[in-house]
């Protein structure tokens, strides 16, 4: 039976303190605050008017932060170009502060492709869940992993108005289990794979 796997976003969600104390479900109200968000509400909307009118299955992820080699275009892959400078000796900037959600590339990209695999019919979309960490724990497993981030690399103060701490339970019980990789080992792995491709002539400066 065919069946559409797709990027949907976490911008489907409004600011963290629009939400309770507790970990935001699949199914709250969405409320978007930018323009990005609003168009990912309307490819859901699309989704399930599809199975509803064609029968065409579809599950839509909700993805956070997604770091790893690769990622390399948007706010969100400051993280990224974090680590990237790292395996340069450069120094970076990540523009905003608070709090977010980590997930490693090769575990949404194993994500995606359980979901293409494993039984299903209709169409929902899902949180995706990684690491919940604030800059400045991030900064903190960055020196960990490498202590010339301590000098290297920095961040700003502003919260991403987008609710970070999403309940992924939907998407482990229907369709997991799901791979989590630990946050020390993902920035490690990263670090590892620019640091070869520098050493290949192949990585150009992160800035």
């Amino acid at each position: 039976m065919q069946r559409l796997v797709y990027a949907s976003s976490a911008a489907v969600f409004g600011p963290p303190d629009s939400y309770g104390q507790e970990s935001v479900a699949d199914d709250v109200k969405l409320s978007p605050s930018t323009h990005y968000g609003v168009f990912k509400c309307c490819n859901e909307g699309n989704a399930r008017v599809y199975f509803q009118d064609h029968g065409l299955s579809s599950i839509g992820l909700r993805p956070w932060t997604v770091y790893g080699v690769g990622r390399d275009f948007g706010m969100t892959s400051e993280p990224t170009r974090a680590i990237q400078a790292l395996a340069l000796g450069q120094t970076y900037h990540i523009t905003y502060g608070g709090a977010q959600d980590l997930q490693y590339v090769d575990d949404v990209a194993r994500t995606f492709i359980r979901c293409l695999e494993a039984p299903y019919r209709g169409a929902k979309s899902y949180n995706l869940r990684g690491t919940v960490i604030d800059l400045p724990g991030f900064h903190e497993a960055l020196c960990a992993v490498e202590p010339a981030a301590r000098h290297l690399i920095t961040y700003g103060e502003q919260q991403i108005p987008i609710a970070y701490d999403l309940d992924d339970s939907a998407l482990q019980r229907d369709l997991g289990p799901m791979p989590r990789t630990p946050l020390i080992d993902g920035i490690r792995q990263t670090l590892g794979h620019f640091r070869k491709l520098h050493a290949e002539g192949r990585l150009e400066s992160s800035n």
